[in-house]
């Protein structure tokens, strides 16, 4: 194999190996947007309950 050809070679491999980390980083941060879509949407009510109670006891105490 010429040299012209591993080195042509090389940098097919490397390009396809960093689209693939882009696609993978990709899929990672939709994966994170879900899990915190779904977090909030469980959880926002109770957190929004919680700083309402603190909001009036600090209404109360002054």
């Amino acid at each position: 194999m010429s040299e012209s050809h591993r080195s042509l070679s090389r940098g097919i491999f490397l390009v396809e190996e960093q689209g693939q980390a882009l696609s993978e980083y990709g899929v990672v941060i939709v994966l994170v947007a879900i899990i915190m879509v779904v977090l909030l949407t469980v959880l926002g009510p109770q957190v929004a309950n919680m700083y309402s109670r603190i909001t009036n006891g600090l209404a109360a105490g002054s």
